[in-house]
């Protein structure tokens, strides 16, 4: 597996999502798994649009921050990806809404995903 992390500041969501494709190695087909966290003065519909845009073939997950952790340590006001890549992994996102409070609720969904990948 090989995992690639970068980030921007760029406060234009779709400047922003084309800064951070840019520093990746490989074409956006290639990845399996996206995972983003942007900090809060971000629009996360537009940006989780615009990623999932970018990658059509991988699972796309994401979360809001009040700061994000990038290879230059702790930063605010960015958005932080990070990809995997790996012909032998499989992955699926599964939304967990109130999972500290009703985690039995999402049982089903986690179990489907667990099934799909194997």
């Amino acid at each position: 597996m090989e995992q690639e992390v970068v980030n921007t500041n760029i406060s234009d969501v779709y400047s922003a999502v084309n800064e951070l494709c840019s520093k990746l190695k490989y074409d956006s087909s290639h990845y399996n798994a996206v995972f983003f966290m942007a900090a809060i003065t971000y629009d996360f519909e537009s940006l989780s649009k615009a990623i999932k845009d970018r990658f059509p073939h991988a699972q796309v997950m994401g979360t809001s921050t009040a700061g994000e952790i990038s290879p230059l340590g702790f930063t605010e006001n960015s958005i932080v990806l990070t990809t995997m890549s790996s012909s032998d992994v499989k992955c699926r996102a599964v939304l967990v809404e109130c999972g500290s409070r009703y985690p039995v609720v999402n049982k089903k969904h986690i179990e489907d995903a667990l099934s799909e990948c194997g």
